[in-house]
């Protein structure tokens, strides 16, 4: 913020533009940093020598590589793998300055972009994958949830000024505030056939876009006016039959009386309803993503100021497969996670609230304060009648796990888990501490987390092809590969999956049948909203509709789900909101380079002409949109371009998105010195244990459900495809016994282990 003052100042005194770089050098912007505290995360960090951080990692990630310690460490800058492309060189993202062109080009509106490729055609139904779950999908989620967060900035547009413009009541570019235009769309047909399509941008200026389609041949007269509204007025003509449109931004004015003369052969269509989605002020509002602070590291060569400069983002959790879902990412929250006063190394867990079985919920983020989760319709407390309690927001080790009830789910599921696994290490080893119990429960938790990601989701994902190209084998620990998210994977490649998710989460009864008391939702009626599982029958409804309902396939017809770009909602702000032009918004927040220069990096050609763009998607009339929004294939949003490729054999992306996930997922495996395989994190016996586990165990173990796949994300369409779960390989954690004369029988090893009477509520 100090080095944005004093740019605005120098810019108003000398009526110009400046960059930073003009007037500063490196020492006085270190000085600057320092006087601030800002580079205090990113200092080099002291590495405890001793068994203890030999044997187990740290929380936060630090001291993971010990000759750069903050490589993978929570609260560090995303990983840069191209360098930023910002609209002055330093902060400001593309689309920031209004006319601001790029290869002659002016790039379009996020919201139109959604409207006009992600939403697709309302005509044709949404297409079920043939192969897979809708667990595969949630899992993505849950992971990625794991590996990377990039918290927003203050609602205020000016972290220095408190009082100062809020962002959830203004539509003007301001500091962190990057809001989103609306998109008004419009179609007029003529029996089957259209006549008219336009689009109308509301911005600093009024801009019109439109096509008119009849034959070959269209005609199209119309009138714009500016006033205190916008008011927008056509005519089309064929031959001498006038077909007329008239609309305006709210949407609420009827048809003139020459569109009332032909009832049956004109038709509207009015998608989306804009102000339902922008309410009265016109936008949707976007924070942009937290800038990191400077990294003053001292090592290494003179860095250019320039690139010292620029806005980075930060990674606020952990970067390795680490479970930090389950423990958390920093030692704040580790302990309000952990039972402390369990001898066993125990987790938390709802002492208000409890599943069939005894089986405990998630802790609640508060006992004295309502949180800000929705509760159910009815009675005081928001539940099904006057005076009953209320159900707030779970806590876990990210605070994401309330966005969904799938997320709430696995989350809980993994808390068992760990509190299963603890009680066990402790039965067998009596002698442990509370704290060793803890730290191998946490240890064999997160190798299963690297286990069925690596082994049992990234090969489903990229193709079993790409997988052997950009993963491969494990060929051990390299202190040289940076395992930091990278921006691109995080931003872009990794929200693939945003596309894969279904509009309804079928709950469904022990015969996988529709619930009949708790029947299926459509998915904003999933949002933070963990009554439904507290309320509505625990998680074992919610798991067997992941299990046995397929993901939705990625079609160029439907890429998203309305549910998302229409109904998606976050607790902070009151709107409806779009997650499709959030993700390309958040894109150009960080200055994600262009498909074309993602292509270059992962050795693909690049597509320089509509012909060469043709030859990639194989699909002109998708390439005809493309080149209507962004004018020339450089100005395709990486996330936008790699989504829309054809998926490559076997896999659920495209040859883009397969290449920078398959890279970044090798470098979180070779880059961490707590990979399960490494050499010293297990025994020999213990690796071969935790190889036998999968996701399908943690069910049976976890939950009421007694038959399930074999593997969790592949798809069986009934009960004669799944297995018993007395039938499911499970390891054996005597494996891990430091004594043989303890004299305990193998029935605690298994599922027959039962949650004690302590852990109910």
């Amino acid at each position: 913020m100090t080095l944005h003052l004093i740019k605005a100042k120098a810019s108003r005194r000398h009526k110009r533009a400046f960059a930073v770089t003009e007037y500063l050098s490196v020492e006085e912007v270190e000085l600057i940093a320092n006087w601030s505290g800002c580079p205090a995360p990113v200092q080099s960090a002291r590495c405890p020598q001793g068994e203890h951080s030999n044997k187990y990692r740290s929380i936060d990630g630090v001291c993971n590589n010990r000759n750069n310690p903050l490589w993978g460490a929570a609260n560090t800058p995303l990983a840069r793998w191209l360098p930023a492309e910002y609209e002055d060189k330093e902060s400001q993202p593309k689309g920031w300055n209004t006319g601001r062109q790029y290869a002659g080009f002016q790039l379009p509106p996020v919201r139109e972009v959604s409207n006009k490729i992600m939403q697709g055609s309302a005509s044709k139904p949404v297409l079920e994958d043939e192969a897979y779950s809708q667990m595969l999908v949630d899992w993505g989620q849950y992971i990625d949830h794991d590996i990377s967060f990039t918290p927003q900035s203050s609602r205020r547009s000016s972290t220095s000024v408190p009082n100062g413009p809020d962002c959830l009541s203004m539509c003007e570019n301001a500091n962190q505030c990057f809001p989103i235009e609306p998109v008004l769309r419009f179609s007029v047909f003529w029996g089957e056939q259209p006549v008219l399509r336009f689009s109308v941008f509301w911005g600093e200026q009024p801009v019109l876009r439109f096509s008119v389609f009849w034959g070959e041949q269209p005609v199209l007269r119309f009138s714009v006016f500016w006033g205190e509204q916008p008011v927008l007025r056509f005519s089309v003509f064929w031959g001498e039959q006038p077909v007329l449109f008239h609309g305006t931004p709210d949407m609420r004015k009827p048809l003139d009386a020459e569109c009332l003369e032909h009832p049956k052969t004109v038709q509207t269509a009015r998608i989306p309803a804009e102000e339902q989605l922008f309410g009265r002020k016109g936008c949707l509002p976007f924070f942009r993503s937290s800038p990191a602070c400077l990294s003053v590291e001292k090592s290494g060569p003179r860095r250019d100021l320039q690139q010292m400069l620029q806005r980075q983002q930060t990674n606020s959790v952990t970067s390795f497969l680490d479970a930090s879902t389950v423990y958390g990412h920093g030692p704040a929250l580790q302990s309000l996670l952990r039972d402390r006063a369990s001898s066993a190394g125990l987790l938390a867990v709802n002492h208000r609230f409890a599943d069939h079985g005894g089986r405990p919920f998630l802790p609640s983020v508060a006992n004295n304060t309502p949180s800000a989760c929705f509760q159910e319709p009815g009675g005081d407390g928001g539940g099904a009648g006057a005076g009953s309690e209320r159900v707030e927001c779970f806590l876990a080790g990210d605070s994401r796990v309330n966005e969904v009830l799938p997320l709430s789910a696995l989350h809980t599921l993994w808390v068992r888990e760990h509190n299963r696994v603890a009680a066990t290490l402790k039965a067998l080893n009596p002698q442990w501490s509370a704290e060793i119990t803890y730290q191998e429960s946490r240890k064999i938790i997160g190798a299963l987390h690297q286990i069925i990601t690596m082994r049992d989701y990234v090969p489903k994902i990229i193709g079993q092809e790409a997988f052997d190209q950009y993963v491969g084998p494990y060929r051990g620990y390299d202190d040289s590969v940076n395992p930091s998210v990278s921006n691109v994977f995080a931003t872009a490649a990794f929200r693939f999956g945003h596309a894969t998710i279904a509009a309804v989460l079928t709950r469904l009864n022990e015969s996988l049948q529709e619930h009949p008391l708790f029947p299926s939702l459509q998915l904003h009626q999933t949002f933070f909203s963990p009554w439904r599982i507290v309320r509505q029958g625990g998680l074992d409804p919610v798991i067997r509709g992941l299990l046995a309902r397929p993901a939705a396939k990625v079609t160029r017809d439907h890429l998203m789900s309305q549910e998302l770009t229409e109904r998606l909602v976050m607790l902070t702000i009151p709107e409806t909101l779009d997650l499709a032009a959030l993700n390309l918004q958040r894109g150009r927040d960080h200055a994600l380079p262009g498909y074309n220069e993602w292509k270059r990096f992962c050795g693909f050609d690049r597509a320089q002409t509509p012909t060469d763009l043709g030859k990639v998607l194989n699909d002109w009339r998708l390439v005809e949109k493309i080149m209507e929004l962004y004018g020339h294939p450089d100005n395709i949003d990486v996330w936008l371009g790699g989504l829309l490729e054809e998926v490559l054999p076997g896999a659920r992306t495209g040859p883009l998105f397969a290449c920078l996930i398959g890279k970044q997922m090798k470098a979180l495996r070779q880059g961490d010195r707590f990979w399960w395989e490494s050499p010293g994190v297990f025994t020999q016996d213990q690796r071969a244990e935790v190889m036998k586990h999968s996701l399908s165990r943690v069910i049976c173990d976890n939950s009421g459900i007694e038959v399930v796949p074999s593997d969790a994300f592949r798809l069986d369409r009934g009960p004669q495809d799944l297995l018993p779960c007395k039938t499911v390989p499970s390891m054996n954690l005597e494996a891990w016994r430091e004594s043989l004369n303890q004299g305990l029988g193998l029935s605690i090893l298994t599922s027959s282990f039962t949650f004690p009477i302590s852990a109910k509520c």
